[in-house]
């Protein structure tokens, strides 16, 4: 086995162990209070609450933002409602523990080239 390759299965098993995509002891991921939790209004959220967006659906705590440097470590700054922060992955298994639906998604990046990978509901 490459370097490369136990690299690789390294991220993989360490996401499958620390429950998925996103860290929720850091504000991010399914529970996260800076990205990536449900919520019902901004007092839910460390920043803001991303409400009536199909994509998200429940609500999901975010951060606006113009470019990636404006996001926490491990979230992308996406083109969804004027630029928010949003739950990197890799694979939609990394979104598993976000809740039904939930997929790995390219998404347009706001401020940038390119597209991110996101977790969020096609």
């Amino acid at each position: 086995m490459s370097v490369r390759e136990l690299v690789a299965v390294c991220c993989i098993v360490s996401s499958v162990l620390l429950g998925g995509c996103g860290r929720d002891d850091e504000g991010i991921g399914p529970h996260g209070e800076l990205v990536g939790a449900s919520c019902a209004t901004d007092r839910d959220c460390a920043h803001r609450c991303l409400r009536d967006n199909a994509h998200y659906p429940g609500g999901m705590c975010t951060v606006s933002c113009q470019r990636d440097a404006d996001c926490p470590a491990g979230t992308s700054c996406v083109k969804d409602s004027g630029g928010i922060c949003a739950v990197s992955c890799r694979a939609s298994a990394d979104c598993a523990s976000f809740g039904r639906g939930y997929v790995c998604d390219e998404r347009d990046r706001q401020g940038a080239d390119g597209e991110a990978l996101v977790c969020r509901v096609e």
